[in-house]
């Protein structure tokens, strides 16, 4: 009892809903595509998780007294990992810096090339510290030293060896 306009005139497939001859070969092709970016999402997310930890490692070790949000995956016996890869993004890193502000180590990253961000958009313009790091705990002042740090599909080693002796530079000569 519904009347549907035609969305393309002409000649009268889809009960004369949609004329026109369907392109097999674009969906045959955006299969093949989809599947393509299954095996390459896969092997992209291990790649990144590799330099998550790295990153992770690398800061540890340079950066006193930091402190990594989320959940991490724990080397076990043997050095098999316990798989909670589905409890934290293959591409993401928080960490508390202490002593400066996450303001001011991001100004200081992106005038070396580095853009990393401080908490969601969505609430990037009030000027208290991350209510989701304030909701694990921390004090006011621990969420306004916070950082986050995302990978993407350039990201290298190199990259991130360059990142961690920038955040190294910075906490160094800038830090309270």
């Amino acid at each position: 009892g519904i009347y549907l306009e035609s969305v393309v005139l002409g000649g009268g497939q889809e009960r004369g809903l949609r004329s026109g001859t369907e392109a097999v070969p674009l969906a045959y092709s955006f299969g093949v595509a989809l599947t393509e970016t299954q095996e390459m999402k896969e092997n992209e997310s291990n790649r990144l998780r590799l330099l998550r930890d790295y990153c992770k490692d690398e800061l540890a070790k340079v950066i006193e007294g930091i402190t990594f949000y989320g959940v991490w995956e724990k080397k076990q016996e043997g050095g098999s990992r316990k798989h909670d890869e589905m409890k934290r993004l293959p591409n993401n890193i928080n960490c508390r810096i202490p002593g400066i502000s996450s303001e001011e180590m991001i100004i200081r990253l992106d005038a070396k090339g580095f853009a990393v961000s401080h908490k969601s958009a969505c609430s990037s313009q009030v000027e208290d510290g991350s209510y989701v790091i304030r909701a694990l705990g921390t004090s006011e002042e621990e969420s306004k030293e916070n950082i986050r740090i995302t990978l993407g599909r350039s990201t290298t080693k190199s990259d991130i060896e360059n990142l961690v002796q920038s955040i190294k530079e910075i906490r160094d000569t800038y830090a309270k």
